[in-house]
């Protein structure tokens, strides 16, 4: 399974849960596990703000050689699941569907709504499921 991570500047969230992802496959001997993580509006070659990578060092996962990327839909098209740290996340991840859907049944029209992008069910296996973090409190 590949997790594609998405927050806004990739520096902070989508980072270390890329890196701990990385980290657990490793550590649980889960080769079909791996995670990449991108930015919508991403620091585009920063490196983990220092601050969350001393957070992800503390939780076992390594900030070295990480560097920001943004958002593209050939990452969303590659994954199995897309985590948004955000529902706003969740929607810009949905308008990089829309082009996917249509390469794959070009003769039908994705339905759009607000956060919601459902394609032609009969290639609903082919794209990744798209879900948004949930705030608590």
């Amino acid at each position: 399974m590949h997790v594609l991570f998405v927050c806004n500047g990739n520096v902070c969230r989508s980072a270390i849960a890329e890196r701990l992802t990385r980290a657990i496959a490793i550590d649980y001997r889960l080769p079909v596990l791996t995670a990449e993580s991108a930015g919508t509006r991403a620091l585009i070659g920063f490196p983990i703000e220092p601050l969350a990578a001393q957070t992800l060092r503390r939780l076992g996962g390594d900030p070295e050689e990480f560097r920001a990327r943004r958002l593209a839909a050939t990452q969303v098209d590659r994954a199995d699941l897309v985590p948004a740290m955000t529902e706003q996340i969740r929607d810009r991840i949905a308008e990089l569907l829309v082009p996917l859907i249509r390469a794959l049944a070009p003769h039908e029209q994705p339905v759009e709504r607000p956060g919601l992008v459902v394609g032609p069910s009969a290639h609903a296996q082919r794209l990744p499921r798209v879900v948004a973090a949930q705030r608590v409190g």
